[in-house]
């Protein structure tokens, strides 16, 4: 994963380095080199918009904008 350049990384890879992370078995640079990892893609992704399936797993950060389906008022048609 990591010798894959950044630039074609997508928001399924840090989602991947979230995971690995959480294993108890990681020597500290390992630790070091994936949280390095996962801050640059945070950054990269913190503004994205996902819709629907393309969404992805990541979870929402201070700037996301939820859309949802809102029942009609009525006079609105």
């Amino acid at each position: 994963m990591i010798a894959k350049p950044m630039g074609v990384m997508g928001p399924g890879e840090l989602t991947e380095v979230v995971a690995v992370m959480e294993h108890p078995v990681l020597d500290e640079s390992s630790r070091q080199a994936l949280g390095l990892l996962r801050m640059c893609l945070e950054h990269r992704f913190q503004h994205d918009v996902g819709l629907g399936g393309a969404a992805g797993s990541v979870a929402p950060g201070d700037h996301e904008i939820e859309l949802g389906e809102h029942p009609e008022r009525e006079g609105d048609a």
